[in-house]
């Protein structure tokens, strides 16, 4: 008896997991500038909006300011965050976490988008992730 308890315990958790409700984790790095290409690094977790496929707004699990090598931001072009910038350098970044959608084929791409809640700021971030199955 417990035995088939346990089982069909484990085969509703598994039927809930295949309706859709799994998520995995992505990390987004996101540039801020000044229009002038000065870094901006006094931005809350209030102030970033992030969209899925250009239509689900994400709730942001964790957030954090952190310096890194510009060679390890991927998909990313500094030259149009900062003026005259060059790759190979230690940039200020915001590192952004959401929980995004399990893919329902291999390689599915998902759009990415990253607003920020103030005006006349420059925001860099990549244009989307593949979402696995």
């Amino acid at each position: 008896m417990w035995l088939a308890f346990v089982l069909s315990t484990g085969l509703a958790v598994a039927q809930q997991q295949a309706k859709g409700t799994a998520s995995r984790t992505v990390h987004v790095y996101v540039l801020v500038t000044t229009t002038s290409g000065q870094p901006v690094t006094d931005l809350d977790v209030r102030d970033f909006s992030v969209w899925d496929n250009n239509a689900v707004e994400k709730k942001i699990t964790s957030w954090r300011l952190i310096r890194m090598n510009s060679n390890r931001l991927p998909q990313m072009s500094l030259a149009s965050a900062e003026p005259g910038s060059g790759q190979g350098r230690d940039v200020v970044a915001y590192e952004l976490t959401f929980d995004g959608a399990i893919g329902t084929r291999p390689n599915e791409y998902h759009s990415l988008g990253v607003k920020i809640d103030r005006p006349k700021l420059n925001v860099l971030a990549r244009q989307g992730y593949y979402a696995q199955p």
